[in-house]
């Protein structure tokens, strides 16, 4: 016959086992106290972890924040493009010079916001032997640029554009 062994049983310290398997607690060990034999006390409060309220915390993520950072984005937004739009209505006077071997120099007023084909229709309408062209034939040659007919006027005509030789 094989012999059974008694499964071992976990001791605390400070527990004396008696002869009949009943621990008897010491007063060093209150950690093997039934519920019934000593009451129970209330376990000691830790020490709450607070926030500092003098830490910056503008860098971390806040919902108020971002949707006022949207709106303000929105309204600049808006504000940005009406002004734009203002900007684009203006008329401008440019002072243009058609060649044909001898430099003629005209003025035709645009808006801002204008293609440079209008800026070349206008123009086409101003010499009696250039109404028979369209505007597709024409080019607006800025120094020594060559402008395509879909950018707007503002930059090319308005402003002083550096050419690629440098004047």
């Amino acid at each position: 016959m094989t012999r059974r062994r008694a499964p071992k049983k976990v001791s605390f310290p400070g527990c004396k086992r008696v002869a009949s398997g009943v621990e008897v607690l010491t007063a060093a060990a209150p950690c093997c106290a039934s519920a019934s034999a000593l009451p129970l006390e209330p376990p000691s409060k830790k020490a709450k972890v607070l926030k500092n309220p003098a830490v910056d915390t503008s860098f971390l993520p806040d919902r108020e924040r971002d949707t006022r950072e949207r709106q303000e984005r929105e309204e600049l937004r808006r504000k940005w493009l009406k002004d734009q739009e203002t900007l684009k209505n203006e008329d401008v006077e440019i002072t243009y010079s058609y060649w044909d071997g001898a430099g003629h120099r005209r003025v035709v007023k645009c808006k801002k916001g204008d293609d440079i084909a209008v800026f070349l229709e206008k123009c086409r309408q101003q010499f009696p032997e250039l109404r028979g062209t369209s505007v597709d034939n024409l080019m607006y040659i800025k120094e020594d640029l060559i402008i395509p007919h879909v950018r707007p006027v503002v930059p090319f005509a308005a402003s002083s554009i550096i050419s690629c030789s440098g004047s």
